[in-house]
């Protein structure tokens, strides 16, 4: 993770509760859009533009909090993996770089993605907010409804801690 990168992403983190995706990543410089263009299997992708930005584009056939998810897995990549990204990365709804889509890109293994998923909870489950939402008494499906996430999802994330 770029210093840059890494600065940008901790000040969300202790800034906003729970944190806008969207802002972050536009204060990253990237540029989000929910589409129907993508395959089925696909989640998401991030591209590099001509002029060396990137797009994140996220199936807006999936349920609000997968679509939530998948664009913090996307974030995650260009946080920790710019340089593997390359033209570009498809995700499949496993979140797992595939052959199917627009890019098969093979720099991205198990590792990465694994890496990406955990940004992902990290940024969309925040310890230090769960303890918070836990001390104010906040029910499992208010705290997964005001953290943009599944039930099942902070469940297994209550279940890590």
């Amino acid at each position: 993770m770029t210093d840059d990168k890494a600065t940008i992403a901790v000040q969300h983190l202790e800034r906003e509760e729970p944190v806008n995706l969207e802002n972050l990543a536009s204060d990253l410089g990237l540029s989000v859009k929910f589409t129907d263009d993508l395959d089925n299997d696909i989640a998401g992708m991030i591209e590099r533009n001509p002029n060396d930005s990137y797009t994140i584009s996220v199936n807006a056939s999936l349920p609000p909090a997968l679509m939530n998810f998948t664009l913090a897995h996307e974030i995650g990549h260009f946080v920790l993996h710019e340089p593997l990204i390359c033209d570009g990365l498809d995700d499949t709804r496993a979140y797992l770089s595939t052959d199917k889509g627009k890019y098969h890109n093979r720099l991205v293994g198990k590792k990465e993605e694994r890496e990406a998923t955990i940004f992902a909870i990290n940024f969309l489950m925040p310890v230090h907010l769960i303890k918070k939402y836990q001390k104010e008494g906040m029910s499992v499906e208010s705290m997964a409804q005001k953290l943009s996430v599944s039930k099942k999802t902070l469940e297994i994330r209550l279940n890590e801690l």
